[in-house]
């Protein structure tokens, strides 16, 4: 048969083509949306504690940290509730929005405890 162009072949993978389009219109539609932010605060929290530099930190090594995610921040260190430490990095103003904050606790054997929290905000050059 000369010039027809439709085969049993083509057929198939018009409508195969067709089912998988379908699928992933119907998966995509199905998806959460993802929170547009990257909150890097328990990652950094984390990684101080590991290295043992929670209680060391310098403000500018702090301001290193967050410059990757373009934030500023304060790190405020508690024990039994009352506060040993803060750390500015940049500082962040009254009308800024923080976006994030996570803290780490740390509970000894004699029954103190501490707490690490890291609020930041977006910095604004």
């Amino acid at each position: 048969m000369k010039g027809f162009v439709f085969t049993i072949d083509s057929l198939f993978a018009v409508v195969v083509s067709i089912t998988i389009a379908l699928s992933f219109y119907s998966l995509l539609e199905q998806m959460d949306a993802e929170p547009v932010g990257n909150h890097a605060e328990l990652d950094i929290l984390s990684a101080l504690d590991k290295m043992g530099g929670i209680d060391s930190v310098s403000p500018r090594e702090l301001e290193t940290m967050l410059s990757t995610y373009n934030k500023c921040g304060t790190l405020t260190i508690r024990t039994n509730g009352r506060t040993v430490r803060e750390v500015v990095a940049c500082g962040c103003n009254s009308d800024e929005f923080y976006s994030g904050a996570r803290s780490f606790v740390r509970h000894s054997i004699d029954g103190k405890y501490s707490v690490a929290v890291l609020r930041t905000c977006l910095k604004v050059d």
